[in-house]
Parts: C-alpha cells; structure tokens; sequence
C-alpha cells in the first residue's frame, strides 16, 4: 500500500503553511477586548514611576483619553514589546489570559508542525498577514478564528483573507483543513467553506485537540490527497463556468443591442400580432437560447467538461456528507421554469406549452366544480397542445394530460418508465412527485380555459415546465414509440435518523450516545431505485462511529456477537471503509436486519465475512434474531425522515 508521504508526493501535495494568530509576534487591541477590567486595574493602580515609563515608551499615552488607549493598536503592541519594563504585578494581569490561550495553541500547531515534517512537507509558518505565503501552498490548515477572541471579526478575517487567496488560483485551489479550539468549528464548517469558495472535496476540519489522536492527521490528508486530482478538475470546471457564462453574458447583450424599438415593432406586427404570443414571453426565450449558445461556444468550458470524464464512480462511492446535499433541489430546476417566468403569461387562456395546472379553491373559500372531470387538488393537469397551436389560437380546445401529486420519499425515486412521473415539484415547501396517467387525457375550449384561469376561477398555474420535459411527456401520451432519449434525473438524497446500538446480554439492542449521529444520515437512491439504496454520514460521524466501537468493551455485548466485535476493533479500517462506501440499505418497508458485508471481502473459513446489521424502519427495541447475533459487530438503526410532514418515507 503506498505510503501517505508516498502519495502526497504523487498528488503533488509538497508545500505545507500552517496559519494561526499564535504565529504573530504582537497581540492587536481586538485581542484584548475582553480583557476590559484588567486594563482599568492596569490604569487605576499606574504610579508615577509607571506612568514616566509609559510616556517614554509613546506618546500616545498623552495623545489619547485613557479610555480609549485599549483600542490603540500602536498602544497595545508598545506594551507587549516592552511588558518587562514595568511590574510584574502591574502588567502580568493585563496580558494573562492571552499569554495562556497562546501557549495553548503554539503547543498544538507545533505538534502539528512537527507531523507535517515528518511527512516530507516543506512547511511554512504565518499569523494573520498570511496571503503573501500561502500563494504556492499547496495545503493550508487554517485556524477558524484569527484573533485571541474568538469573535466574528475573527472568523471573517480568516474567511476573507483565504477567499482573496482562492479567488487567484480558482482553478487550482489550495486543499483546506480549518482547525479550531471552538466548540463552533462544526456549526462554521459549511459558512467558511463556501464563504471561501472552496469544494467540499478539498476542504476538511479538525478540532485541535483532535490533531493529538492517533492517525486522524493522517487519515484527513490520506482523503484529501487521494482526491485532489479530481477535485483539481472540478475546480477548473466551475472556474471555466464561472468565466465563460460572464463572457457570453456580454456577448449575448451586445446582440441584444442590436435590436431596437423599431425591431421590437417589427417583430410584433408581422409575427407575434399573427402568432398571438407576448412580446416579453418571446424575447425571453429566445434570448435565453442565445445565451446558452453562446455558453456553448467557451472553448475553456468544453475543455474542463471533457476533463471531467476522467472522473470514474469507481474511487468515488456516496462522499463524506454533513447533512443532505439536496440534490432534488437541482432536479427541480432542471425541470420546471423559475416561478417568476410565469408572469410572463402564455397566450391561450395565459397558458403556455408545459404550464402544469391545479385544482385550487381560493383562499378560505369552498372548493368550486372543477372544470374538468374527476379531477381535485391532489391532481395536476400539464397543457400538452403544441405550442404554435397556442400562440394562434389554432387549437379550438386545449390538451391537458391529468397527473397526481403524490409525496416524494425515498422509495418513489425511480428510473423507471413505468409509471410515467415527473420525479419532483416543490409546493408550498412540500415536495411531491407526479405520477401521470397517459389514459386520462381531457381537452378544455380556450374561452372556459382563461375563465378558469381567472381569479377564483378554480385553476391556479403552479408551474412550468421545461420544454424538453414537456416534449417527453407529450411524445409518451402520443405513442409508445415516440419517447425521446433526454438525461436521466440525478440520483436522489433523503435524510435519515441514525443511532448505532449494541446486542445486550438479552439480544435486546442497547444503544451507545455518538453526539455526532445527531446530523443525521441521507439515503443516498440511484438507479434502479430501491435496490441500490445507501446510507451516507458525514466524515465527522464516520470517525465518531469509529471511536465508539472502539471503545466498546467485547465483555459487555452478547457472547456470541464479541468475536465479530474484537475483528472490528482490531481491523479499524474494515468499518471506516464500509461506512465510507455508503452502507447498502435495506428497503424501506423492510422489517428485518440486513447484513452489512466487509469491504475488503475478508472471509471467514471459506464464507464471506459479513462485519455488522442494519435495519431500516423497523422495531428499533425489539430482540435481534438469534441467528445473526454472530454478525453483529457494529449495529446500525436508521428511520427515513419525511420532509414538510409527519411519518417516514415508508409510510
């Protein structure tokens, strides 16, 4: 197996800078703000020898109400220099808890230090004027707070100053490991990861105390380094994004210039009059495909993009997460027009080609006869009647496909074509899926249409969908044989509550306090659906998991489960891996434990050796079957949590 300093010279990971406010060689007045009572003892018990001393050392002293001497850089720097000139009992107070939260810190990051060294590192050293050095780092490990008191100009003047040193080498940026003594250092994860414009993949965090524990340094940057190259990319890729949709922006303006009034003019009498469509809903689309044309034609982002294809799911399993990376966020948008769009209403009736319609009464009203039959507010009805139909108002009757919203849990994400489904919609912070029935189709007249339509007709347009989604679901209610090949939905995240238990002297499971399982875990559904479900938690939980079974004691788990925990404890890297992976789920409405295989495919005789138990959705205190007791090394309970309501997924 190649060795960590092996594989940081690989990744060319080579030069080390280490960032702390220990690291400065004069404390700032900000870091003596809470220390506001010593300065007024300092100043009420000055004797004249002290005060000559001081005005010698600044005029300051003199220059400055006495008040307002604590707030003086300059004055507080002075001091510091000089604290051995004046008494001990005088100036020691002043300066104690600093020199104390100080040498606290100088003994972690020297220890830090001293690690990276023996790694091969070249390191450097900085406090908080640290922008000029870490321009070459290729690993920087920051504190959270630059500043003794650990405030939010602390936190922000780390967050700005990486910022400006990502912002130069966006498409190659430093990996990141954020140290703290904070209790916060969790809590600010995500707030200084994106503040400083950093990948997740690239970006770890550490309480200093932790730095002291056995391999969790070496663990952190094993991860880091293994995937820098493909984080390297995805950088350049967004970077290359980020560039190149601002450069097209201007281009497509500088077409949009072109046309003016009198074009605009043109463009109404002799189409959109003819065609019955509005002159704003037109213009927006059309000039949203000259922005995307011209986002088409950055040579820099196609190039990143090709880059990205090296990317294989073969080294990337579920990532550590914190939380649930809502990927059913961008489905969402990737499906349906943002909800300010459709105020530029469509023409026929103000319906447009993938308006998608809903029964709704108004507010505090009963509901009124739907205009269209056997439907109600749990049904949707998508406008599928061709577009250049609408907008002349060639179609005497408009085509609705009706559909039914239902829910959205993690065994309804599916790939399946059967049932046809847009897989999500948000409303009213609930998130359903819609499962379109292609043999309930109705037509309405446009002139029932736009009465409908109106206030408290009964019909409210809840969104709208792309034209690609619409022109599949209009194809599949067409024919069978039409269907049109378009990207697949990407896969899906639903949170998961987590507790890991153990199987008592009873079988009866006992459960262990992991404080970090309290972000709970996502299920992370691909295709095909409920087959190829994983749980996922964050890298924090991995590792608190981790700890907790090794600190569990064999003699107080059942008899026959201590041979399966001692292989756990004595091969830690078994379940840090397994759970690393993703930890293969069972299905939802499952009630039985699922075995949990080694990762390494170890065996036992010449059986697979299976390393632990989960169960989902199931009777969390009842007794585990007697026959798996042997395999329960680490025990995992999961619950799916519904989002925007009561109940589980399974429910």
């Amino acid at each position: 197996m190649t060795t960590l300093a092996e594989l940081l010279i690989e990744k060319g990971v080579r030069r080390a800078l280490v960032v702390d406010d220990a690291y400065d060689p004069l404390p700032r007045a900000a870091d003596l703000t809470i220390d506001a009572n010593e300065w007024t003892n300092f100043f009420d018990d000055l004797q004249e020898p002290d005060v000559e001393i001081i005005r010698n050392l600044t005029p300051e002293y003199d220059a400055l109400p006495t008040a307002e001497l604590p707030s003086s850089d300059s004055f507080v720097a002075t001091i510091w220099q000089n604290r051995n000139q004046l008494r001990p009992e005088l100036i020691g107070p002043v300066f104690a808890r600093y020199d104390a939260d100080m040498a606290t810190d100088l003994a972690y990051v020297n220890a830090l230090v001293d690690e990276l060294q023996t790694l091969g590192l070249a390191i450097e050293t900085a406090g908080r004027n640290f922008e000029q050095q870490a321009a070459e780092a290729d690993l920087i490990v920051i504190d959270l707070f630059l500043g003794s008191v650990q405030d939010s100009d602390a936190i922000a003047e780390s967050k700005t100053k990486l910022r400006r040193v990502v912002d130069l080498r966006r498409s190659e940026p430093p990996l990141v490991v954020l140290m703290s003594r904070s209790g916060r250092l969790e809590e600010k994860r995500e707030e200084f990861r994106d503040s400083a414009g950093l990948l997740a993949s690239a970006f770890r965090i550490v309480r200093k105390a932790d730095l002291q524990r056995d391999g969790k340094l070496a663990r952190i940057l094993r991860r880091l380094a293994f995937h820098r190259t493909d984080s390297t990319r995805l950088a350049a890729f967004i970077d290359a994004w980020q560039r190149g949709v601002s450069s097209a922006t201007m281009r497509a303006v500088g077409l949009m210039r072109t046309l003016d009034l009198p074009d605009y003019a043109q463009i109404q009498q002799l189409l959109l009059s003819e065609e019955g469509e509005p002159t704003g809903s037109y213009m927006v689309d059309i000039f949203d495909r000259i922005l995307q044309h011209e986002i088409e034609s950055e040579a820099a982002i196609i190039d990143a993009a090709i880059t990205l294809n090296e990317i294989t799911s073969a080294e990337y399993p579920p990532p550590y997460l914190v939380g649930s990376p809502d990927l059913q966020q961008l489905v969402y948008r990737s499906l349906f027009q943002n909800a300010e769009r459709l105020r530029l209403a469509g023409p026929g009736g103000g319906v447009a080609f993938g308006d998608v319609l809903r029964p709704l009464p108004p507010p505090g009203e009963p509901p009124l006869p739907s205009p269209i039959a056997d439907v109600g507010p749990s049904n949707v009805l998508a406008v599928l009647t061709p577009a250049c139909d609408l907008q002349r108002g060639g179609a005497k009757r408009v085509l609705l496909l009706i559909g039914e919203l239902r829910q959205l849990g993690a065994r309804d994400w599916s790939y399946a074509d059967d049932p046809v489904r847009t897989p999500v919609i948000e409303l009213d912070d609930t998130r359903y899926w819609i499962k379109w029935d292609l043999k309930h189709v109705d037509t309405i007249g446009q002139d029932a249409l736009a009465r409908a339509r109106a206030d408290g007709g009964g019909l409210a347009l809840i969104g709208r969908l792309r034209e690609a989604h619409a022109l599949e679901l209009q194809q599949k209610m067409l024919s069978a044989m039409g269907r049109v090949g378009l990207p697949a939905p990407m896969p899906a995240t639903f949170p998961m509550q987590v507790r890991l238990v153990y199987p008592g002297a009873d079988r009866t499971p006992v459960s262990l306090n992991i404080p970090a399982l309290e972000n709970d875990g996502v299920c992370f559904v691909g295709r095909p659906g409920l087959a190829k479900m994983r749980l996922v938690l964050s890298e924090d939980a991995c590792e608190a998991i981790s700890a907790s079974i090794a600190d569990l004691d064999p003699a107080t788990v059942h008899p026959n489960a201590a041979d399966a925990l001692r292989y756990l404890k004595d091969n830690p890297g078994e379940l840090l891996d397994a759970l690393a992976n993703g930890v293969p789920l069972p299905a939802p409405d499952a009630t039985t434990y699922k075995l949990i295989p080694s990762p390494s495919g170890a065996l036992i005789g010449q059986n697979p050796r299976n390393i632990g138990l989960i169960l989902r959705n199931g009777k969390e205190d009842g007794p585990i079957d007697s026959g798996l007791i042997a395999k329960a090394g680490i025990v995992v309970q999961t619950t799916d949590i519904r989002r925007g309501g009561g109940g589980s997924d399974a429910a």
